[in-house]
This record gives C-alpha cells, structure tokens and sequence, in this order.
C-alpha cells in the first residue's frame, strides 16, 4: 500500500477500533487507553502530518492496530514518562538544546519536512558540539 492508501485504511479503522479491541485484547492492555480522535486526523489541513505520520512507522508494524499503538503518544494529551529514563536523558545539559528545539518548531507555520527536521537536529547537534542521540 501507499502511504496515502495505509492512511486511509488506517483512519477507516481508528472509526471502529473500539468494536476491534474485542479482538485484541489481553490481560496487559491499557483498560484506559487513548482511542485517537477520527475528526481530528480526518481534518484535510491535518492530512500532511497523519501521512507523516503513518509513513514514520510504516516499517514496523503488521496491522492497523499495531500502528494504533505506536501512534499512541503523537495522539495523546497524556504522555508518560519512564522516571529512570527521565534521570538518565533529562539533564540540565539537555534544557538548552531542547529550548531551541522548541523555538525553532514554533517558528513554523506548518509542519516541517522529515528532511528539514533531520538536517535542523544534526546542524544544531554539531553547533553545539553535541552527539545527534
């Protein structure tokens, strides 16, 4: 499939993953999990980021629910965070680059391309004499 066309399937599915959860469920699944908004990623000025979307986990997945799944945390208004690895990643060393992430994505009216954000990050990471991890 396309990305366009596994987009499409995918926001055909979100419509009935509840009726679809039967199916999947097991004793470790999340009873409160985030179900994605269909109106929200069905919306045509939203369209260019939910292919991005799809695209970005295209190769990892095997079903529209796995990519359900791994979408969770684009889709969320919650997002959790492991503690340890909050200690090991999330030093004061790590504030300013991050801040100048942020800066720079607010500076953008639309989303920007996987190949501007790539080259962003890496010129960003050799400024500041950083790894790109």
């Amino acid at each position: 499939m396309t990305v366009a066309e596994l987009t499409d399937a995918w926001l055909d599915h979100l419509e009935h993953f509840e009726a679809d959860r039967i199916f999947v469920e097991t004793p470790e699944s999340d009873p409160d999990r985030v179900i994605p908004d269909p109106v929200f990623l069905r919306s045509p000025e939203n369209r260019r980021w939910v292919e991005e979307l799809v695209s970005a986990f295209r190769e990892r997945i095997s079903t529209l629910v796995d990519l359900t799944e791994n979408a969770r945390p684009f889709l969320s208004t919650e997002i959790e965070y492991d503690p340890k690895a909050v200690r090991k990643i999330l030093k004061p060393s790590a504030r300013e680059p991050l801040r100048r992430v942020l800066e720079w994505i607010r500076s953008h009216n639309e989303l920007p391309s996987r190949e501007e954000i790539h080259d962003y990050l890496g010129n960003l990471a050799e400024s500041m004499e950083l790894k790109l991890g």
